[in-house]
């Protein structure tokens, strides 16, 4: 059995919780919007907050790191560098891709979101736009949770056990595990934020369906990524996306709400 990877859990775990603290602004506005008949102070919001996505991520990395491992997958440029081995070949041409493909993609969603659910994509861009500018940016930089929670955690566990009993020719899990794997985190994908829109607003079919659609599509280009590349490039493609949505939403954010 492969040695477990200590450093990569130091590594990553300082790298997920500053990414958490990125957030936590835009996190523990929407909770005092939800949740402000409670009057609870902004300060026991944002601890409460930070306690329970820092408990979820740092789990999530431990045995995920341990699955991950086991599967040959996971944070595979971190691994090659900690150990002195050669990074993967055209390991910064697949960064540069993996970036610029994540852009595009937010584009390209964000463009068919706002074509399909006009008046919805209109309501949540107006919503997006009273909150400081400085919060929304933080927040799309920090896509490492996220990516450790769903892919090298739910994805990786969900094709370790599949792999348990559907195996390819090799031994190794088959394409339909990891096919399901990425299916399911990519639904995670989209449940995580319908679950920060719902802080914010009453679900409506039409709600649902402009938040959760959109991300599942982008989750399970972020899981193929990962698949195929490590989470560093699932990370850096999730990056290009959210910067890309963040940016286009709030570029086109109606008038009077931006300002």
């Amino acid at each position: 059995m492969p040695a477990y990877p200590w450093q990569e859990l130091i590594i990553l775990s300082i790298a997920g919780l500053l990414g958490i603290l990125a957030e936590l602004p835009r996190l523990q506005e929407a909770g005092q919007a939800r949740f402000g008949e409670l009057r609870l102070s902004p300060a026991v919001i944002a601890l409460t907050l930070f306690a329970q996505s820092a408990v979820i991520y740092l789990l999530s990395l431990a045995l995920g790191l341990f699955l991950a491992v086991q599967l040959g997958v996971g944070a595979v440029w971190l691994r090659a560098w900690l150990g002195g081995s050669p990074l993967p070949a055209g390991w910064l041409t697949t960064a540069g891709l993996a970036l610029a493909g994540g852009v595009l993609l937010g584009l390209l969603l964000a463009g068919l979101a706002r074509a399909a659910f006009p008046k919805v994509d209109a309501r949540l861009r107006t919503i997006e736009a009273r909150s400081p500018a400085w919060k929304g940016l933080l927040s799309a930089l920090s896509t490492l949770p996220e990516e450790v929670s769903l892919r090298l955690f739910l994805c990786t566990l969900t094709v370790w056990l599949l792999g348990w009993v559907w195996q390819d020719a090799t031994g190794a899990p088959a394409l339909g595990a990891w096919l399901i794997g990425i299916s399911l985190a990519a639904f995670g994908s989209g449940l995580n934020q319908l679950l920060a829109a719902g802080l914010r607003l009453s679900m409506s079919a039409a709600i649902i369906g402009r938040v959760l659609l959109p991300q599942m599509a982008a989750g399970w280009v972020f899981g193929w990524v990962y698949w195929q590349a490590g989470l560093e490039a699932a990370a850096l493609a999730h990056l290009g996306f959210e910067t890309a949505w963040f940016a286009l939403n709030r570029l086109t954010a109606p008038r009077a709400a931006a300002g």
